[in-house]
């Protein structure tokens, strides 16, 4: 898996198709595995790259500090998740 922090960060991809996810994906919990899974499925039919791309600090703590989640309630099985081997690149 890589990580980018920004825009300027991503590597060319020899102009391969994507499918990218896109969302908070806070916990990754089935609903998140599902769209995760089908942009992986879509990268690999039209023989391109798949990504997810999320947010952070999530969106509410910029729009809405006031009643943003804060970072002690985010699931520690994101980064579960994200550490598994087929997530890795």
């Amino acid at each position: 898996m890589r990580i980018y922090r920004s825009m300027d960060e991503i590597a060319d991809l020899g102009g391969r198709p994507r499918a990218v996810a896109i969302g908070t994906f806070d916990g990754v919990h089935k609903g998140h595995q599902a769209i995760i899974g089908r942009a992986v499925a879509a990268g690999r039919d039209m023989e391109g790259v798949s990504a997810v791309l999320t947010f952070e600090p999530h969106p509410a703590v910029v729009l809405r500090p006031e009643t943003s989640p804060s970072s002690s309630r985010r699931s520690t099985s994101s980064s579960t998740y994200w550490n598994r081997p087929r997530c890795r690149r």
